[in-house]
């Protein structure tokens, strides 16, 4: 009889002796001289109508006393199991991180439970919801990988051989475990301005915390979120303060910080016979100047308080009143700070007076030597701090300060000048004692107060660089020649470079388009294989395109040559009488690779007199400059061994004993260039 069974998970080799009776095997009804053999054939079918599996039994019996004869007979045995598989998923994992905010996962895999005996032929999938909500999904019953932070959720299905199917879902969570960066203000000041005080929050103390991970909160608290705290006049001066910065998985990190509570509108009530001094300290150009430090004299050489300004503002409190007292700002350090070469060719200009220095307190910064005069004693001064012989000035103090409501009563000579203030018989809140404060060398304004740069005072920063070429090459005696090479024409006041180099091989510093001598050189810096170069000049020099404007000569191969920042790079030039700032951009070429023969038009054309021919060659060697008219035939001709770079020759009318239309043409080497000229009668 055909089979029906509804258990197992395929019918593939399934024995007879498990079907049901009637079922198992043919009967035979044999003869007494009968000899039978039997046996079977199957064929599996997986896609069935309304079954799971069929398999096609065709038995075959045969009598080897009748061997001319065999039955065959098809039995059908079909496969219907309903039985669902169970899938077990894995716990409910935590995994941590402190990298880079993900995780590699492992262990995310999911089994066949119940006791099912379908396992050898079951097909998993896997899908995973992320935090964020995206869907991943895989084949088989492990789902590991690298995750991110968060709690994720993974399902797993399992099918059997029938089509039957089973799943589970379980979450697994990517915690982390860093800590979130905190950044606080360095102190933050606020004005109370009723006597119900002022609240100062979160937001006002932070400068940017953040986490690797996930976003953040801030709080005045490390268990709970407090978003503000409140001062009021029993605050008044500085207070600790901590800010707490909390991430998704309370993850906790503080910074530590000081609110500074002022009653500059005095709205506070008079705690005895105590006022409070305060005041701002800034620039000219109304930056504020931090850590000045402040100190509040009581009697001759008695410190009463000292303070160091923040953001510029100082303030002492609770000062006896009735006391005389002196306010003494003072601050000497990083004397180089905003000092350059610019400061040198200023100062130089307004001791001349082609461009003089516009305010007091910038007359006041040119004083380097402290004689209450600006002159050329000055200049030496500040050339060697900014060549690095002196790190500070021996006859000054890096910054000074002028009383903010000091009148100069002759400001284009302002000495002597009120550096500190003196209160007789303090009598109340004096909260405007304010102070000017001036960087001693830095007439252009571009010292660094406060993390802020000051703007160039001049006329114009440039926004081109002014490019130069390091050309090298080997001499006969197998040293290298380094130059300095314009690759554009200038009128060149001043130029301030830094090099590093191996100082050992360097044999000479030669002058070329700009007459540097030693007093511009910073000799002192070569111990450390270091050059800085300041250079200025009252009168603009000419700087021709492909002109040299110095060179080194180093012992050996030695091209190592670098331009370093530890001073502002810069080449000062004039522009319409204006002074330009330009950044120098260094660029590297070989002896082969460098410039083109250049022959210049000659000033002026046409001439009568006298005329300047200009030219550049790239490098050393013979050159020939020779005149023709226009038939060919030569007039003059002038030869000479020149030195790479720019050169002029000056011919004049006489010389060439002509008139009209005449050719010159400059050969050098195996290359030669020509224009023409107009002689006048």
């Amino acid at each position: 009889n055909d089979a029906m069974v509804t258990s197992g998970c395929s019918l593939d080799g399934v024995d007879p002796s498990s079907l049901a009776s009637g079922s198992q095997r043919p009967v035979i009804n044999e003869r007494a001289c009968s000899n039978v053999v039997v046996k079977f054939d199957d064929l599996l079918f997986t896609i069935v109508e309304g079954a799971c599996q069929k398999l096609v039994r065709t038995w075959s019996v045969a009598d080897w006393c009748n061997p001319g004869t065999i039955f065959t007979f098809d039995q059908v045995i079909r496969l219907t199991n309903t039985s669902n598989p169970i899938a077990v998923c894995p716990g409910q994992p935590l995994f941590t991180s402190t990298a880079d905010c993900s995780q590699d996962v492992s262990g995310l895999t999911a089994t066949v439970g119940g006791g099912d005996a379908c396992t050898s032929s079951v097909v998993w999938t896997h899908q995973v919801t992320l935090a964020d909500g995206s869907v991943l999904f895989g084949d088989g019953a492990t789902a590991d990988g690298n995750f991110e932070i968060g709690t994720h959720q993974v399902t797993f299905t399992v099918s059997d051989a029938c089509d039957n199917t089973g799943s589970c879902t379980s979450s697994f969570t990517v915690r982390d475990t860093g800590a979130p960066v905190p950044y606080c203000q360095s102190n933050v000041v606020t004005p109370i301005s009723t006597v119900a005080g002022v609240e100062v929050w979160t937001t006002d103390i932070d400068l940017g915390s953040e986490d690797a991970c996930s976003s953040v909160q801030l709080s005045f608290s490390e268990t709970t979120i407090v978003n503000s705290i409140s001062f009021n006049c029993d605050n008044i001066g500085f207070n600790s303060v901590e800010l707490f910065v909390i991430d998704e998985d309370n993850n906790v990190s503080s910074c530590v910080t000081n609110v500074i509570v002022q009653d500059n509108i005095e709205v506070c009530p008079s705690s005895g016979n105590f006022a409070s001094v305060a005041g701002v300290i800034m620039t000219e150009d109304e930056r504020m100047i931090d850590e000045v430090e402040v100190d509040l004299m009581s009697a001759p050489q008695t410190t009463y308080s000292s303070e160091l300004s923040v953001f510029g503002e100082y303030a002492f409190y609770s000062i006896p009143m009735y006391n005389d007292y002196q306010v003494i700002p003072e601050k000497d350090k990083l004397d180089e700070n905003g000092v350059n070469t610019l400061d040198l060719i200023m100062i130089q200009r307004h001791i001349l007076g082609l461009q003089p220095l516009d305010s007091p307190y910038k007359i006041i910064a040119a004083d380097v030597n402290n004689s209450q005069s600006v002159d050329g004693a000055d200049l030496v001064e500040l050339r060697k701090l900014i060549l690095g012989v002196y790190l500070e000035f021996p006859q000054n103090e890096s910054w000074r300060f002028v009383d903010a409501d000091f009148t100069f009563s002759t400001p284009t000579r302002p000495w002597p000048f009120a550096e500190n203030v003196n209160i007789r018989d303090l009598e109340n809140n004096m909260n405007d004692i304010d102070f000017v404060g001036v960087k001693i060398g830095d007439v252009n304004l571009s010292s660094i107060v406060n993390g802020v740069k000051g703007q160039d005072h001049v006329d114009l920063r440039s926004p081109n660089n002014f490019n130069i070429v390091v050309r090298s090459m080997i001499t006969e005696q197998g040293n290298t020649r380094v130059q300095l090479v314009a690759t554009e024409s200038a009128e060149v006041l001043g130029a301030q470079l830094s090099f590093d180099f191996d100082a050992s091989e360097l044999l000479a510093t030669v002058p070329m388009a700009l007459d540097i001598q030693d007093k511009n050189i910073g000799w002192n810096l070569l111990e450390d294989n270091k050059l800085r170069i300041s250079w200025n000049q009252q009168v603009p020099v000419s700087v021709h395109k492909d002109e040299v404007l110095i060179e080194f000569l180093f012992a050996g191969e030695n091209e190592n040559l670098s331009m370093n920042q530890e001073i502002a790079t810069e080449v000062y030039t004039e522009e319409a009488g204006h002074v330009i700032i330009n950044s120098v951009l260094l660029e590297a070429v070989t002896s082969e690779s460098i410039f083109d023969l250049v022959l210049e038009q000659n000033k002026p054309n046409p001439f009568k007199n006298a005329t300047t021919i200009g030219f550049s060659i790239p490098q050393d060697g013979p050159v020939s400059l020779v005149f023709t008219d226009v038939d060919g035939k030569l007039i003059k001709k002038i030869t000479g061994n020149y030195r790479a770079g720019h050169h002029e020759v000056i011919v004049t009318g006489e010389e060439l004993s002509t008139t009209g239309v005449v050719y010159y043409q400059l050969s050098a080497g195996s290359t030669s260039t020509t224009k023409r000229m107009i002689i006048l009668k």
